[in-house]
């Protein structure tokens, strides 16, 4: 009815009308079609990881030849303490499937992640941990307690640190400091004890 009126309106013939009609909702189609495959990809955006620490390294190393002293690690390591978000990532997988009575193998460890970046770190992480497996002298439970030591001796530097930067602001009162500063000593010691080579 509308292309009725129109050609009479316009003193044209109905089908020629018609045929335009059909001529242009072709081409704007068509428009639209190659508009769709002139478009860029949109990027997806995927996350970088950085570089694992040394000693995340050697932490994780150990934990891929000995999946079962993931708890123990857990109770002397904190996640937190761990430098970059790549190890706290990997460190925090770990924990999650030995939380849920899992053991954290590395095919288990793989198979639970998603992040293609990410997994080739632990692949190449336990190819490394097993190379120097062959060569090493110490087991993996003597390596996990010198790495713990290790952890413990940074906590005790950077509470000293922070204890330093309180008694500099002379905030406190002679009583406090006293007690500050007889913690400060008490970590030293602790300190030059862990830093002592042992006998045997």
């Amino acid at each position: 009815q509308i292309l009725s009126r129109l050609a009479r309106r316009f003193a044209v013939a109905e089908e020629v009308l018609r045929t335009r009609l059909v001529e242009i909702r072709s081409q704007q189609q068509n428009t639209r079609s190659m508009q769709s495959r002139d478009l860029p990809p949109q990027p997806t955006t995927q996350k970088t990881w950085k570089p694992l620490d040394p000693r995340e390294v050697e932490l994780l190393e150990i934990l891929l030849l000995e999946p079962d002293l993931t708890s123990a690690a857990l109770q002397n390591i904190e996640i937190t303490a761990l430098p970059t978000e790549t190890g706290r990532a990997l460190y925090t997988l770990f924990a999650r499937l030995a939380g849920d009575g899992q053991r954290p193998e590395f095919g288990h460890v793989l198979t639970h992640m998603e992040d293609p970046q990410l997994k080739s770190i632990l692949v190449e992480t336990d190819e490394t941990a097993n190379a120097k497996a062959e060569h090493a002298q110490a087991v993996a439970a003597e390596r996990l307690d010198e790495l713990v030591k290790g952890f413990e001796r940074d906590a005790l530097r950077t509470a000293g640190r922070q204890q330093l930067a309180v008694l500099e602001n002379n905030n406190l009162d002679i009583e406090e400091e006293k007690e500050l500063l007889q913690k400060l000593i008490e970590q030293e010691r602790q300190r030059q004890n862990m830093s002592a080579p042992t006998d045997g």
